[in-house]
């Protein structure tokens, strides 16, 4: 209550969490809270003691919770921002355009901002999100258009158990696991659909929004396109695709075994393998 909201006024956003933690804690401990109710109950960060509302000056973790460095938010939207507009993913048109295809506004954006490091080697990162998710599907997608294949856990422990258990490929070499991330997957592939979105403030124009040339985070095809994408690219390159499940694949000649979760790629192969794999990511999803 008022001693909260005192505390969060007096103390740096930093201290203030650290306290609340603490007392969240001594809370668990003494069985007034259980870990569940941690949660939800009891002291409460920041998020609700300071004024995060925009404009405000402060920006909120929307992933591990907490207030991070205006300057640094700022400078992670003004990248995105920048790579958004290199790449084309969407183009400026009238307003009036969207209202005449779809019967109504352009949908609004969210900025999702997080800190995927920490305080004393941060990496900050904001990306520009398309509200559709919670939208209404009127009929638009088909119920397969709005998932993408998901690989089984089971998946993930047989590429160790071959590694450990075949310890070497069909050319005699170690076998090895390699991973990669693709920063940005969803922006990606091709619009599949006219999709209007409004403006960021960034780049807002009285009259004008956004059409969709690419698929974008935040659409509800999103996921599904990226996967046509990747498993198209794939599968022209040597790979054949799981029967049971998309999102498994396996090369023959270079006897490499994969698994694609999300914008996530897991290989066990030898190094020739591994080499390739990274070769035909690198030329075809550049930024990994």
């Amino acid at each position: 209550g008022k001693e909260q909201r005192y505390m969060a006024k007096v103390l740096p956003p930093k201290v203030a969490r650290l306290v609340l933690k603490r007392m969240s804690d001594d809370y668990k401990d003494s069985g007034l809270l259980n870990a569940v109710e941690s949660f939800n109950s009891g002291p409460v960060p920041e998020e609700i003691l300071l004024d995060i509302s925009p404009g405000s000056g402060f920006y909120w973790d929307d992933v591990n919770g907490g207030v991070l460095d205006s300057d640094k938010v700022q400078e992670a939207r003004k990248e995105e921002i920048g790579w958004i507009k290199k790449q084309g993913v969407y183009k400026v048109v009238d307003i009036q355009e969207c209202w005449d295809e779809t019967g109504k506004g352009p949908i609004s954006l969210v900025w999702v901002d997080t800190n995927k490091g920490d305080d004393l080697r941060p990496i900050y990162r904001s990306r520009l999100c398309v509200r559709e998710i919670k939208k209404l599907n009127r009929g638009e997608l088909s119920p397969h258009e709005v998932f993408s294949a998901m690989p089984p856990l089971e998946g993930m422990k047989l590429l160790g158990s071959l590694m450990m258990s075949k310890g070497h490929s069909k050319r005699g070499k170690p076998l090895k696991l390699a991973f990669w991330d693709i920063s940005r997957a969803h922006f990606y592939g091709q619009a599949q659909r006219k999709v209007y979105i409004k403006l960021p403030d960034e780049e807002y124009q009285e009259g004008k929004c956004g059409l969709l040339l690419k698929s974008m985070y935040g659409t509800q095809d999103a996921s599904h396109i990226w996967q046509g994408d990747y498993s198209n690219l794939l599968v022209t390159n040597g790979h054949i695709q799981g029967i049971s499940n998309g999102a498994l694949f396996y090369n023959e000649s270079d006897d490499a075994r994969s698994l694609v979760h999300g914008d996530d790629f897991m290989v066990l192969g030898d190094e020739d393998a591994i080499e390739a794999m990274d070769k035909l990511l690198r030329l075809s999803l550049i930024h990994i």
